[in-house]
């Protein structure tokens, strides 16, 4: 029996995005199919760290947050590792990389095929490096702060001559490119040709795979807010410029300027926490809206939302938080912005506005606040569209049809517990 490795370069307990959210979600399912997959990722510390659900192996790198601008420089310390795992193992492998950490299973891929070991490359891509890039210029926040602008201008000119490069080379090798999304299919054949082999596929969270607990405690930093009255807004997106965070802060300013009271928990860290909770204090928000940072269990917020804001200026394809939202049947308000476009409708189980468009995140996000009945009907219709798009059993089933088709021998899949 071969073995499944999963190439990210970050260890996802370390790290809490969307993407190691992802991540964690596809070793569950793997799991659901008698397989065990092999995170291989970067570390200060070297180990192993058995999960259950999937085995991390820390590989000792120099660095920090192991950012995927700079596979090219990480690669030479993740490759080798990968290669010594699977060189003298009988096949098929299939190494499963996830973003642009294709470019790493690429050369690890071709090492083994050179050594004769039997090995495909399943590549993930829920964005490009070079848009995902250069949506974090078009964040107010970095656009209006010259040392950000300039560090932000200097990252995309690495990007554009080293990572976008590597990764087209690694899209066009991949055995196939899972994507969850039609305009990921056809962003990735218009930037990097037809000939990169693309399968689209259903996926879910992690929290699918728990049931919904009758009841969850109020998280402390909701209940220190001077202002208890008037509906809850939540965000769980990370404090990045693409988020488009301080586009939802800026509309809550306006509500509570009209006289609407609305409490606001904008949960998660990132590089703009900080300017985030200074622009909250400049706009004297801090009776109402709370910012916690990394806190232990986002559904403890999730379970006391009335509504949950996507203000996002460039999502790359869909949004975990999104979904995590929908299980709890929470009214969701997005950007109408790259894969909400085909997760959501407009005003049948969500509100969608234009990104990064503070005008009509302001009036679509006054109509929740104040309209009990539309927030009544557009949580039962996100709750069934999570049941349709994101169970367990329809990213489990795609997935053991992806990994059969390279050869893994895969289990049946059990039905979701959400």
């Amino acid at each position: 029996m071969g073995q499944l490795i999963y190439c990210y370069g970050r260890d996802f307990v370390r790290h809490a995005s969307g993407a190691e959210t992802f991540i964690r979600a596809h070793a569950m399912s793997a799991t659901q199919l008698g397989l065990k997959p092999e995170l291989f990722a970067l570390c200060w510390k070297p180990g192993t760290r058995d999960l259950g659900y999937a085995k991390i192996v820390r590989t000792r790198s120099t660095g920090s947050e192991f950012r995927s601008e700079y596979v090219e420089l990480y690669k030479h310390r993740l490759v080798p590792a990968m290669v010594r795992r699977l060189r003298d193992e009988p096949g098929p492998h299939v190494i499963h990389s996830f973003g642009t950490w294709a470019i790493a299973a690429q050369d690890a891929t071709d090492r083994l095929r050179k050594l004769g070991v039997e090995v495909s490359h399943v590549g993930t891509c829920w964005e490009l490096m070079g848009p995902h890039t250069r949506s974090k210029l078009q964040n107010q926040v970095v656009a209006s702060d010259p040392i950000k602008r300039t560090r932000q201008r200097l990252l995309l000119e690495w990007v554009k001559r080293s990572t976008i490069p590597a990764e087209q080379r690694a899209m066009r090798a991949a055995d196939t490119v899972e994507v969850n999304y039609r305009r990921l299919t056809e962003l990735l054949h218009s930037e990097y040709g037809e000939q990169v082999r693309v399968t689209e596929m259903p996926y879910t969270t992690p929290s699918a795979f728990e049931p919904i607990a009758d009841a969850y405690p109020l998280p402390k930093a909701i209940s220190e807010l001077t202002v208890t009255e008037g509906p809850l807004v939540v965000t769980t997106s990370r404090q990045v410029p693409r988020k488009g965070l301080d586009v939802l802060i800026r509309a809550i300013a306006r509500l509570r300027d009209e006289g609407v009271t609305v409490r606001a928990a904008l949960v998660s860290r990132g590089t703009l926490l900080t300017a985030h909770r200074k622009l909250v204090e400049e706009l004297r928000l801090g009776d109402r809206v709370t910012l916690p940072g990394l806190v232990p269990d986002i559904r403890d917020y999730l379970a006391h939302a009335d509504i949950f804001c996507l203000p996002s200026i460039a999502e790359g394809s869909g949004s975990m938080s999104a979904i995590e939202a929908l299980q709890f049947a929470v009214p969701v308000l997005s950007s109408a912005v790259d894969g909400m476009v085909e997760d959501l409708t407009d005003e049948v189980d969500a509100l969608m506005v234009e990104p990064g468009n503070v005008d009509e995140l302001t009036d679509a996000l006054r109509r929740l606040v104040v309209d009990d009945a539309l927030r009544d009907r557009l949580g039962p219709a996100g709750r069934g569209l999570f049941e349709n798009r994101f169970s367990v059993a329809a990213a489990t089933n795609a997935l053991a049809e992806l990994y059969a088709g390279f050869g893994l021998e895969v289990d049946s899949v059990a039905t979701s517990a959400a």
